[in-house]
């Protein structure tokens, strides 16, 4: 949990807010969910970050 928060403070730092301890930790859910790129980008483009946090939130 140090590392992302770490993480989140530098890309803060660099980009600007939106990338909070927990969306880093929404970021990691989502990868582990869809490890490959291009399914998840064919599948979820049309989707807002609201959607993917719901789908987050589904029981697999």
């Amino acid at each position: 949990m140090q590392l992302i928060k770490s993480i989140s403070q530098q890309l803060t730092t660099e980009f600007g807010s939106g990338y909070g301890v927990r969306n880093l930790a929404y970021f990691k859910q989502l990868y582990q969910y869809f490890p490959d790129w291009e399914i998840l980008h064919t599948r979820v483009q049309n989707l807002s970050w609201s959607h993917l946090r719901c789908i987050l939130r589904v029981e697999r």
